[in-house]
């Protein structure tokens, strides 16, 4: 069977002849939908690599990798965007020839990331990292991200000012986008899971941030000893996605508007736009008064607004908040006296308040048109499981201190370690955590945007489930099947803990439409495209 294609491939990519049937035959059925393109491309590149002395055999299993991969015509397209600018083809094609899975981590790059794609594109000398897969699947220490962001900017430190021509971000931005770059491919190659793909692009995001504040501290001249920057939301928890915001807050331990500009210089060197691209967006909203506060508090005046003032939305914020630049004395005193204030609500409130902000958070998907398919926000979501676990935190974290963390998947092992979580919800709320999380991340590292919804398009909706390992012609339907069975048991739970108390805390969740338009339910399974098998959620 193996020879016999081979013979097929070689005949296809090297006969002076070719009839059109021959290619469509040959490369519809392998998922290119331009084929006639694929065609020419394909026999070029063929020829191109005999030149260069890859051998025939290594080739055809390019073609099949290719026709394996979630969108043949995008990796493909990239792979001739790649040869093309390669300025030692030799080198490339001894290198994949020595190691033809190799090859392989290169097409599943080219199929699974364009703004991956574009950053080994830009800066090929990355090319080094698919060759290391220990590399790929090793978990840095903070400290080491740390280290390396510190060596970026130790020589604009002695600068009195920054050349135009070459500001400290650009080599903080490539410093970003290796580390991106490497994080994702063993994201995309299977070397890291979920955790350790999150707690990665954490610590790239605090390292970036804490080398920020050293620059912009000696441009400024002013000291830090006494200023604070906390991470809130995803950040604070360590589990960053792809292309998540950063929500920070800045804190003071007198006299805030010394450090005022600080802050605003903070701000823009992480997020002003260059030819090369931003480091990283930055939200200031969940700061004292919101948008309209003071950009730094001081910690007497913060505490003062917690005890006073703060709603309970912002209490539930700070159940994430962590120290990650500037003085860890200051943010960890202040986290340690607003701590109390954190778990003094009446239960019966909390309920009620933290189901009100999700009603309202849902009305508004629904009169925008965004109410499918609503990965991070909508019924059924990652954000239904964050607040069971936080409603569950502020109502037990006065007695229970072990279930204070910022970290959701930690959250839900130590609520069912202490006995708050039963254990049949602990499964379907991590096994849901973890499908969601994954889908979203998928979304969003195939362009680095902030997307969170299921495309509507078919086509995008296949492709995203052909990358998340759902194969078949009916990959995108199985995908919208386990999103609906994950996102009914979450809502299900959801429903118990926070539905209030006069509504049935079983009714059942809103079928949710797939493309097809079957709203029929079914019962849920475990984790993206592996475990089809486990129909057991309740």
């Amino acid at each position: 069977m193996v020879s016999e294609r081979h013979e097929t491939y070689y005949h296809f990519l090297f006969a002076d002849n070719l009839a059109e049937g021959e290619a469509q035959s040959l490369l519809a059925p392998a998922g290119f939908v331009d084929w006639r393109s694929a065609a020419i491309t394909l026999r070029r590149l063929a020829r191109s690599s005999q030149v260069h002395g890859l051998p025939e055999h290594v080739f055809v299993k390019l073609v099949t990798a290719l026709g394996n991969s979630a969108s043949p015509d995008r990796a493909l397209l990239n792979l001739q965007r790649w040869t093309d600018r390669l300025t030692d083809p030799d080198a490339f094609y001894r290198c994949v020839s020595a190691d033809p899975r190799t090859l392989e981590l290169l097409v599943t790059l080219f199929a699974g990331s364009q703004f991956l794609t574009d950053i080994l594109l830009r800066m090929p000398v990355h090319f080094s990292l698919l060759t290391d897969r220990t590399a790929l699947g090793r978990r840095k220490g903070c400290a080491e991200f740390q280290a390396e962001a510190q060596q970026c900017i130790q020589p604009y430190l002695s600068c009195e000012t920054w050349p135009s021509d070459a500001p400290p971000t650009l080599d903080l931005l490539g410093f970003q986008q290796r580390e991106l770059l490497r994080i994702g491919l063993g994201d995309l190659a299977g070397l890291l899971d979920l955790a350790s793909v999150t707690s990665q692009l954490s610590y790239l995001a605090e390292s970036i941030v804490q080398a920020c504040l050293a620059l912009v501290s000696r441009q400024a001249r002013v000291g830090v000893d006494e200023f604070a920057v906390l991470a809130m939301g995803k950040l604070g928890g360590g589990e960053l996605n792809y292309s998540s915001d950063i929500d920070l807050v800045f804190l003071a331990e007198d006299q805030s508007m010394h450090y005022q500009r600080l802050g605003q210089m903070l701000i823009r060197l992480l997020s002003d736009t260059t030819a090369q691209g931003f480091l990283y967006r930055v939200d200031m909203r969940l700061r004292p008064w919101g948008s309209t506060g003071p950009l730094v508090t001081t910690r007497r005046g913060y505490t003062t607004y917690l005890q006073q003032t703060a709603r309970l939305w912002e209490k539930q914020a700070l159940l994430k908040a962590r120290v990650i630049a500037g003085s860890h004395a200051l943010g960890d005193t202040f986290l340690s006296d607003v701590t109390p204030y954190l778990f003094t609500c009446d239960p019966t409130t909390v309920r009620a308040d933290v189901y009100a902000m999700k009603q309202r958070t849902e009305a508004w998907l629904r009169q925008t048109g965004h109410d499918w398919g609503e990965v991070k926000l909508g019924e059924g979501s990652i954000r239904d499981i964050e607040f069971v676990v936080q409603y569950l935190q502020l109502v037990h974290g006065a007695a229970h201190p072990d279930v204070r963390t910022g970290n959701t998947a930690d959250a839900l092992a130590r609520l069912a370690e202490c006995g708050l979580l039963p254990a049949d919800e602990y499964r379907v709320l991590t096994d849901g955590y973890l499908f969601l999380r994954t889908l979203e991340h998928y979304l969003q590292i195939l362009d680095y945007q902030q997307t969170h919804a299921l495309p509507s398009n078919p086509i995008d909706l296949h492709y995203l489930a052909q990358r998340l390992g759902f194969g078949g012609p009916n990959a995108a339907a199985r995908l919208v099947t386990r999103y609906r069975q994950h996102s009914a048991a979450v809502r299900a739970i959801y429903h118990r803990h926070l539905a209030p108390l006069e509504e049935p805390a079983t009714r059942a969740h809103r079928p949710l439409k797939d493309e097809t338009g079957d709203r029929s339910m079914v019962r849920s399974a475990r984790s993206p495209a592996q475990s089809e098998e486990h129909e057991n959620l309740p």
